[in-house]
C-alpha cells in the first residue's frame, strides 16, 4: 500500500492527541473505568437470575395453596424451573368441583412486584415464559362421615355416576381456558397433577384409574401423576398392570421421597424427611424392573424439616415443622453450629425450648441437597427432581441460607449466561482459526510454502492450535476454570516446546552443515 506507513503514523497521532489534554490523574480514571467495563463484558454473572436450565432439565415446584396465601413468590427464582405447580384442586367426589373454593381460589391473589400486581402464575410466566404451570389436583380418600361413605363416593366418582367427572373437566376447562387468554400461557404448556396417593388397593379401581389418566389427556392437558415412596412395595400402585397402564399417558411421575408418617424412635436420634433407605430400595426396584422410564421419574424432596424432642422422662417425639417456624419460635441463628451424619445425607442443628430438653431439627440444606441430586441426576436415577412447598425455602433464614439451596439447584440443573463479550470473543476466534483452515483449502500457494518450510508450518499449526483453544474456552466448551485453563496450558506447552526443539534441530544441523565445510 502506497501511503502506508503515513496513514500509521496519522491514526497513531489521532490516538494519542486526547491524552495531551488529560491530566495524568484524569488518563489513569479514565483507564480504570475502561478496564472495568471491559471485565464486565468477561466476567459470568453468578447471580440466580443470570442461570438458565440446561436443555432437557426437570426441575418441578410445588407450592400448595397455604404458601401460596403467604404471598412468598416474588422471591422465587422461577427460571431455574422447568414446571411449576400451583394452588390446589382438592377433590369432592360427590360433585367433581373443589372441596373448598377459598384453597383453590389462592394461586389468583395478586400482590404488588415491580409496580404492577401479579398472582404467582403471572409471576411465573413473565420470568419463564417457557415453564409449564400445572394445577395440584388431589383427592384424600377421606370424604364422607365414615370410611364406609369414603370408599361409596370414591366409586361414585371413577364410575361417573353423578357425571363428577364431568363437572371436574368442565371446570378445569374454564380455569385453563383463563390461563391461555388472560396469562398468555401456550396451551401446550398446562396441566394437573394428580395426587391420588391414597387410594385404596382395590381391583375395580385400579382399572379405572388409568381411564381417568386417559380422559386428562385427551383434553390436551399435560398429565403428571404423584407416588409414593414405597409404591413398588405396596399400596395402590403397586400393581404393575395399574402402573404400565397409567404410564401409557402420563407424562411425568413424582416421587416423594419423604413420607408423612412421623416414626416414634425409643432412642434419641434424628430422623430426616428424607427417607434416604426407601428411596434407595425404590429406585433400585424401579431401574431393575423397568417400571417407569428414567426419563419420566422425578424425585420430589419437602422443603420442611423434623423436629425430634425428648422429654424428662426420656421419651422421645417427632414432628414435621417448616424452617420459619424453628427459626421463629426457638431462634435458631445464622451462627448455629450445622452438623452432618451419614457422610452428608443428612443435615441437623440442636435448638433450645423452655419445656423440654435436647433436642434437634433435622432439614435439608444446601450441602445435602447437592449431594442427593448429583447422586440422582449424575447416577442417572431420576431425570429430575422436584421441591414440595418452595415457600419454606424461602422462611428461616437463621438456619437455612436460601441462596445456597438455589444454587445447589442451579448447580446441578443449571449454567450462567455467558456475558457478551465471551460471545465477541467466541466468534473472533472461531473465525480467526476457520480462516487458516481455509487458506490452506482455497490457496495453493499456502500449501506449497508449507509443505516447503517446516518452520512456517509449525508456526502456522501453532497458531491455529491457539486461536482454536481459546475459541473452545470462549465458547466455555472448555471450562473457564482452573481445569479448563490448565489443560490448555499443557496443550500450548507442548506446542511451544516442540517448537523450540524444532528450532534448536534446525540451528543444530545448520551450524553443523557450516562446521563441515571447514
Amino acid at each position: 500500500m502506497r501511503y502506508r506507513n503515513q496513514i500509521s503514523i496519522f491514526l497513531l497521532a489521532a490516538l494519542m492527541l486526547p491524552s495531551l489534554h488529560l491530566e495524568a490523574q484524569g488518563g489513569l480514571k479514565l483507564a480504570k473505568k475502561i478496564v472495568k467495563k471491559v471485565q464486565k463484558l468477561f466476567t459470568d454473572s453468578r447471580s440466580l437470575e443470570d442461570v438458565y436450565l440446561l436443555e432437557g432439565s426437570r426441575v418441578v415446584g410445588t407450592d400448595p395453596s397455604f404458601l401460596v396465601r403467604q404471598s412468598e413468590f416474588p422471591d422465587y427464582h422461577f427460571n431455574l424451573f422447568s414446571d411449576f405447580v400451583v394452588g390446589e384442586y382438592d377433590l369432592n367426589p360427590e360433585t367433581g368441583l373443589p372441596r373448598s373454593e377459598t384453597g383453590f381460589s389462592h394461586y389468583q391473589n395478586e400482590i404488588s412486584a415491580a409496580g404492577e400486581k401479579v398472582n404467582i402464575v403471572q409471576a411465573a410466566k413473565d420470568m419463564n415464559p417457557r415453564i409449564n404451570i400445572l394445577l395440584l389436583l388431589s383427592y384424600r380418600s377421606d370424604y364422607g362421615q365414615s370410611k364406609e361413605y369414603s370408599s361409596f363416593y370414591t366409586n361414585n366418582f371413577f364410575d361417573n355416576k353423578n357425571r363428577s367427572q364431568d363437572s371436574l373437566i368442565q371446570r378445569l376447562q374454564s380455569t385453563f381456558t383463563k390461563w391461555k387468554e388472560v396469562y398468555n400461557i401456550p396451551e401446550d404448556r398446562i396441566g394437573v397433577v394428580l395426587d391420588f396417593q391414597g387410594l385404596p388397593k382395590n381391583k375395580k379401581l385400579q382399572q379405572q384409574f388409568p381411564n381417568l389418566v386417559d380422559r386428562l389427556k385427551s383434553e390436551g392437558l399435560l398429565v403428571y401423576v404423584k407416588l409414593p415412596i414405597d409404591f413398588t412395595t405396596s399400596g395402590f400402585f403397586s400393581d404393575a398392570k395399574t402402573l404400565a397402564a397409567v404410564e401409557k399417558s402420563a407424562d411425568l411421575f413424582l416421587l416423594n421421597s419423604y413420607s408423612y408418617d412421623i416414626p416414634n424412635p425409643a432412642a434419641y436420634d434424628c430422623s430426616s424427611p428424607t427417607d434416604m433407605r426407601t428411596l434407595e430400595a425404590t429406585l433400585l426396584t424401579v431401574r431393575e424392573k423397568n417400571l417407569i422410564p428414567i426419563e419420566k421419574l422425578v424425585v420430589e424432596f419437602p422443603g420442611f424439616g423434623r423436629a425430634v424432642t425428648r422429654d424428662e422422662a426420656g421419651f422421645s417425639f417427632q414432628t414435621n415443622v417448616a424452617h420459619g417456624t424453628i427459626v421463629d419460635q426457638h431462634a435458631l441463628q445464622p451462627t448455629t453450629a450445622i452438623q452432618y451424619i451419614d457422610s452428608a445425607q443428612y443435615a441437623y442443628a440442636h435448638f433450645s425450648d423452655p419445656y423440654t430438653e435436647g433436642h434437634i431439627y433435622c432439614f435439608e440444606d444446601s450441602t445435602t441437597l447437592s449431594a442427593k441430586l448429583h447422586w440422582l441426576i449424575d447416577g442417572k436415577l431420576a431425570a429430575g427432581v422436584g421441591f414440595w412447598g418452595v415457600g419454606f425455602m424461602e422462611e428461616g433464614q437463621g438456619i437455612v441460607n436460601k441462596d445456597k439451596w438455589w444454587w445447589a439447584i442451579a448447580e446441578v440443573a443449571g449454567k450462567p449466561k455467558s456475558k457478551v463479550g465471551w460471545i465477541y470473543a467466541s466468534f473472533f476466534f472461531l473465525f480467526a482459526s476457520l480462516g487458516y483452515i481455509y487458506s490452506i483449502f482455497e490457496y495453493w500457494q499456502v500449501r506449497n510454502i508449507l509443505a516447503k518450510y517446516s518452520n512456517i508450518f509449525w508456526d502456522h499449526t501453532m497458531r491455529f492450535a491457539i486461536f482454536f483453544l481459546v475459541c473452545l474456552v470462549c465458547f466455555n466448551i472448555l471450562p473457564r476454570n482452573t481445569v479448563g485453563l490448565l489443560f490448555c496450558g499443557i496443550v500450548l506447552g507442548i506446542f511451544i516446546v516442540m517448537r523450540i526443539i524444532k528450532r534448536y534441530t534446525a540451528k543444530v544441523r545448520k551450524y553443523s552443515r557450516y562446521a563441515e565445510r571447514f
